[in-house]
C-alpha cells in the first residue's frame, strides 16, 4: 500500500500503465483510489463532465484542468496527503 503514496514526481498517475501482473494490479487500484477521491471532493458530476469533454474531443489534460479548476499534479498531490491521514500506521512501518 505503502507505494501508492510514496510516488515520486517522475511517477505520476498520468505516466504510462506498467506491463507485468502486479505493477498493473496496483496501477488499476491507485487509478480507482484517485478517482474515488474526485467522486467523493467533488461529486459525480464533475467526472461526468470531464467524461463528456474527453469525448468531444478535448485533451484530457486540458479538460480535467477545466472542470476540477485544477491541474491533475496538484490534485493528485492532495489525494496522496489524503492518503497519507488515512492510513499513518501503515504508512510508517
Amino acid at each position: 500500500f505503502s507505494n501508492i503514496v510514496k510516488k515520486s514526481n517522475n511517477d505520476s498517475l498520468t505516466d504510462s500503465f506498467p506491463r507485468d501482473n502486479r505493477g498493473l494490479e496496483l496501477a488499476y487500484q491507485e487509478s480507482r483510489s484517485f478517482v474515488e477521491y474526485l467522486a467523493k471532493e467533488y461529486g459525480d458530476g464533475k467526472l461526468r463532465s470531464l467524461v463528456a469533454a474527453v469525448r468531444g474531443g478535448t485533451d484530457f489534460e486540458a479538460a480535467f484542468g477545466a472542470v476540477f479548476l485544477a491541474d491533475i499534479y496538484s490534485l493528485e498531490q492532495k489525494w496522496q496527503e489524503r492518503l497519507r491521514k488515512g492510513y499513518p500506521a501503515k504508512l510508517s512501518a
